[in-house]
């Protein structure tokens, strides 16, 4: 087998996500009512219609969303399962581009109006690797390039954040000291994580530096650097994935580590099932070049804003990176650039006499 083709690949990375996808939209669908429904917490309804009076038509740009359409319970529910109809189709490799398009439609309408329940991370990454796999559908070396640029910025913002912050915590490498407590999610391996050693903390303070760092410079290198880095980011996640919960963020974060895998370097069992899953090269290659090109290019000035950086542009080119921000096509990362150190809980006590 050529050690340079990625056909298996893609046909595993975009299964996983479809199931992926699937989750966020089954997981949003049993919420989506007490969150952004009629009598939710924060009703998309009236957002929708204070919007409409503040900004006219300019409404449609700046809430890209099918909500103005209907922003019934009814409907947010219908965007939920339909969702979760189209990733299982996605699933089966059916009409794959059109599903893509659709599925990153139907959550960008469902993230502008639902704001702050759905404003995390893990939220816009799902935007933009489903936006960027359309064009792996078809043009899958520029697709792929893009989607190992992501990776990248991923990762490299998440350390650099921490950096730039000047937080004590990371300065001095006690971070984790604070980390698995104070995390919004902590699981039951997070509580014994907490319980280790402060030197045995700043070690793995500094491992987590060199992971976020270092590692993502190899994503660009040869074969062997390319399984190195797929391997310490597929560790460091799962790390991550058992002392905290991030919905499915380290999910597709995995899914992003494996299109760093070539196709020889699959079990035989799975490139059997996925060798014939081609994807048909269906567009023209300029058109997706000349949107591979802005894309790249929107990110440069976005990972320059995270990097302090973003000064040096000429004005007009960040005005453009703003205009085009509301539909989450390029975004930027990077967790706990604070780290902390206290978690303030919520006590509801109950009296029965009114005294005690």
């Amino acid at each position: 087998m050529n050690r340079d083709t990625y056909t298996v690949t893609h046909s595993v990375f975009l299964r996983l996500l479809a199931l992926i996808t699937c989750i966020a939209f089954v997981s949003l669908w049993t919420q989506i009512t007490g969150l952004a429904g009629k009598n939710g917490i924060l009703p998309a309804s009236t957002f929708l219609e204070l919007v409409a009076q503040r900004f006219g038509w300019q409404r449609y740009w700046l809430i890209p969303s099918l909500c103005w359409l209907n922003s019934s319970d009814l409907f947010l529910q219908s965007l939920c399962a339909g969702g979760a109809v189209l990733s299982l189709l996605l699933f089966a490799g059916r009409f794959q581009a059109t599903i893509l398009f659709l599925l990153w439609a139907f959550y960008l309408s469902l993230c502008a109006v639902s704001r702050d329940f759905l404003a995390f991370q893990w939220d816009v990454l799902l935007l933009e690797t489903g936006f960027l796999a359309i064009l792996l559908v078809s043009q899958q070396r520029i697709a792929r390039l893009l989607l190992y640029w992501l990776l990248f910025r991923l990762m490299f913002s998440s350390g650099m954040v921490k950096l730039l912050s000047e937080d004590p915590t990371w300065r001095n490498f006690t971070a984790l000291n604070f980390h698995y407590e104070t995390q919004p999610l902590p699981t039951w391996i997070g509580w014994y994580a907490h319980q280790l050693p402060s030197w045995f903390q700043k070690i793995s303070t500094t491992i987590m530096f060199g992971v976020e760092l270092l590692i993502p410079f190899l994503i660009f290198l040869p074969r062997r650097f390319r399984l190195t880095a797929c391997c310490s980011l597929i560790g460091f996640q799962i790390l991550i994935f058992v002392t905290g919960n991030y919905c499915f963020f380290n999910l597709l974060a995995i899914a992003l580590c494996l299109l760093l895998v070539e196709d020889a370097h699959w079990p035989e069992w799975i490139r059997k099932r996925f060798q014939q899953s081609a994807i048909p090269h269906a567009w023209s290659i300029w058109p997706v070049r000349v949107a591979a090109s802005i894309l790249f290019f929107l990110s440069l000035v976005e990972l320059s804003g995270t990097l302090h950086l973003a000064k040096y542009w000429p004005q007009s080119i960040v005005q453009i990176y703003r205009v085009v921000a509301p539909f989450r096509t390029v975004n930027g990362y990077g967790l706990f650039a604070v780290m902390t150190t206290t978690r303030p809980e919520i006590v509801i006590e109950g009296s029965n006499d009114g005294t005690e």
